[in-house]
């Protein structure tokens, strides 16, 4: 009886070395999703073996009409396929060991011919063949779309105003990605971030600029057909600057944001300026409203001076006929003053006839 019971101990523990010591090898659980263009970079682990502390891998390729196609390997170096030899030799395909037990297949600029399922495969070095000696992974490849359209700043805005920046992000949506687009301002050496919308719904916003978010100091205004805005307002002097928008692609991988491509636009340089000093700044639209507005005036000035001469003429007239009518004032006037003194003459002449004698028999 004893001699069962130890027996059964004995093939317990072999049981249990055994399941743990079962070899596994992991990749990353896709789907992945990339950017024609772009890099990529699949990692490989291999955990629970017997045998050399440093393990071998080779990676092998499988399109949809199944046939495998050798890639690289850390043991052989004519192990690559004839297809993708001249890209292994340029090393636009490599494998980069990370550790003992684990590597990484890199491609510096994937191209929509590598979609397909990944192998990561493991010889064994096991004296006993338990676990998985390869894991698989399939990575898409679509086309680069992403887009960044900025609108030009104002040039010079006055100090106390609204800055408006206009940003608009797009790209074809030929698979499940995500968008974010960000602001930036540089002032020296390096860009100082203001504020960031995405992936998803999350807003982040820049550490100089978090208190003055708060504040309400700075808003995004989310628009149509991917175009944001970030509104800056009692824009200050500091906020002079070169400012840029970023647009950036995204998926979502075990529950984590990937970046996949991203551009980088320049938006325009934007001066703050005292109130005093502002002046608007002059573009052709305003350079033909100035001259529309000199030629206004002019006709306006011609006007002006031609009706100033009809009132010369015209006042000149009338003081001409206010003298002309002075003058028979006084002329009748005069006439009135002397009308007595006639009347007393003739008077007196009258009575000197009576008094004389008459002379005639």
């Amino acid at each position: 009886m004893e001699r069962r019971v130890r027996a059964l101990a004995l093939l317990a523990a072999l049981l249990c070395v055994g399941q743990s010591q079962a070899r596994i090898v992991k990749v990353p659980p896709g789907p992945l999703v990339r950017v024609e263009g772009e890099p990529v970079s699949i990692r490989c682990d291999v955990t629970q073996y017997d045998g050399p502390r440093e393990q071998e891998f080779v990676w092998i390729m499988s399109k949809e009409d199944k046939r495998r196609i050798n890639i690289i390997s850390t043991m052989e170096s004519d192990f690559t396929d004839a297809a993708l030899r001249s890209r292994v030799a340029s090393s636009d395909i490599t494998i980069q060991r990370l550790q003992d037990n684990a590597v990484e297949l890199r491609v510096k600029a994937v191209t929509a011919q590598d979609s397909g399922t990944y192998w990561c495969r493991t010889p064994s070095t096991d004296s006993v063949t338990s676990g998985n000696y390869e894991a698989q992974v399939i990575l898409t490849v679509i086309p680069k779309s992403l887009k960044v359209s900025p609108q030009a700043p104002p040039p010079v805005v006055p100090e106390g105003g609204d800055l408006v920046l206009a940003c608009n992000v797009t790209r074809d949506l030929t698979h499940s990605t995500y968008l974010s687009v960000s602001w930036s301002v540089k002032k020296a050496a390096s860009p100082e971030e203001l504020l960031t919308f995405g992936p998803g719904e999350g807003v982040t916003v820049g550490v100089g600029v978090a208190q003055r978010f708060l504040d309400g100091g700075i808003r995004l205004l989310p628009g149509r057909n991917g175009v944001f805005q970030l509104v800056i307002s009692r824009a200050m002097a500091s906020d002079s600057g070169v400012y840029g928008c970023t647009g950036t692609e995204w998926t979502s991988e075990n529950r984590k944001w990937v970046q996949i491509v991203q551009s980088v636009t320049e938006m325009g340089r934007v001066t703050v300026t005292p109130t005093d000093v502002w002046t608007p700044p002059l573009t052709n639209t305003s350079v033909r409203d100035v001259q529309d507005r000199r030629g206004q005036a002019a006709v306006i000035y011609h006007g002006v001076l031609v009706g100033v001469l009809v009132l010369s003429l015209v006042a000149g007239l009338l003081v001409s006929s206010v003298k002309k009518v002075s003058r028979h004032l006084e002329g009748a006037a005069a006439s009135t003053a002397s009308s007595p003194q006639m009347l007393q003459t003739e008077a007196a002449s009258f009575r000197g006839r009576r008094r004389e004698p008459s002379t005639s028999i």
